[in-house]
């Protein structure tokens, strides 16, 4: 229920009408409506009704139109943008975020930066630290400041998870520099803390030194994406995480299990390649000592066959003939155990070449066999 005001109503209702009439009997306002003002010797009455001009209904739709619609677009600004990038990028450079379980916020920074996937030759060209990085270390990625675009080298099947842990990696970038014009020095104690703690990984503080003289000035830059992808929320302090993990889903465990499944590739294939070449030295080994013992027996053999002794003669041949199948025997577990690695180093150098360019393993090489020579 509404009142309305008694007092200045008593005052209008003994006075000329000029500007609106006022019924003496109208005490109270048994419906609600609308607002509607009207003025009367310099005085606002403010009462409600429904008799508003469609102009003025339209004006407050209108009015309460815009506002809900800005209600709207403040609360839904990320999904649409989120929709916009994922429907208007190539599939393939949406799976790269999705696979590297980027969040909606990550995945329109990533999109936003038009990642291109290059072959090596186009790669160059578009990543200047590709080729004049004399420190030997791989360069998989850039990010452009000046042009906001992110460059990914294409890596073979196998190391698909690689490409994913660059996207991700880039795509913290442009992230540091947006955080940086706000939160500069907490964002930068916290880096450089996280590093103190972690810096006694060799990889870690390889890379620091690295970038000192690839990239002087971007060290925090660089150190941000290593520490974000490469490590796990559990081994970093909860300062950092909290800048990290609104641009993925899973904190940054996903693309971190990305990074250590490609360490874990080249460590399989590494221990591999040295069993097998441990394997191959020893057969080397006992095929030289098979075939050393088959060369004593036959020269015993043909001397005993000299001096006329036919029984010593047939006796050191036997043992020239076994030794000589040994020898054969352990010539063919060289070639077998020598195929083996080849064929992995093979593999693993088309990786190495992949990600460096250089194949820094030579083949394992073959052995003949020998037949026996007729007494």
């Amino acid at each position: 229920m509404v009142y309305v005001n008694k007092e200045l109503e008593d005052k209008f209702k003994n006075q000329p009408a000029k500007h609106i009439n006022i019924k003496t009997s109208v005490t109270k306002v048994k419906k609600k409506g609308r607002v509607r003002t009207a003025k009367a010797d310099g005085h606002t009455i403010l009462f409600f009704g429904r008799n508003l001009t469609l102009a003025g209904q339209m004006l407050i739709f209108s009015m309460a139109f815009v506002l809900c619609m800005g209600v709207l677009l403040v609360a839904f600004r990320q999904p649409i943008k989120y929709w916009y990038y994922v429907k208007t990028s190539k599939p393939s450079i949406v799976k790269l975020a999705k696979d590297a379980d980027m969040s909606e916020k990550g995945t329109v920074l990533f999109l936003q930066t038009h990642p291109q996937v290059d072959q090596p030759t186009q790669f160059d060209n578009d990543c200047p630290t590709a080729t004049t990085n004399n420190a030997g270390t791989s360069v998989l990625g850039c990010y452009i400041p000046t042009t906001n675009r992110i460059y990914l080298l294409t890596m073979p099947s196998q190391l698909y998870a690689e490409e994913v842990a660059t996207a991700a990696y880039e795509m913290l970038h442009p992230v540091y520099i947006s955080l940086s014009k706000t939160a500069a020095t907490p964002l930068n104690q916290s880096i450089e803390s996280n590093y103190n703690t972690l810096q006694s990984d060799p990889n870690l503080s390889g890379q620091v030194t690295t970038f000192a003289t690839t990239e002087p000035g971007a060290r925090d830059l660089e150190l941000f994406s290593i520490l974000c992808t490469e490590y796990s929320d559990s081994s970093l302090t909860t300062s950092l995480v909290n800048y990290c993990s609104p641009y993925f889903n899973d904190d940054m465990n996903s693309v971190v299990a990305d990074n250590n499944q490609i360490d874990n590739l080249f460590t399989s294939n590494q221990s591999q390649l040295t069993s097998l070449q441990n394997s191959y030295n020893n057969y080397v080994n006992e095929a030289n000592t098979a075939n050393k013992d088959a060369n004593t027996a036959y020269y015993d053999s043909t001397t005993w066959a000299a001096a006329g002794n036919e029984e010593e003669n047939d006796y050191n041949y036997n043992i020239y003939v076994q030794d000589l199948d040994d020898y054969n025997n352990d010539v063919d577990s060289i070639n077998n155990t020598a195929n083996q690695y080849n064929q992995l180093l093979s593999q693993n150098n088309d990786l190495v070449t992949a990600i460096s360019g250089g194949q820094p393993v030579n083949q394992l090489q073959t052995e003949q066999q020998q037949t026996a020579t007729n007494q």
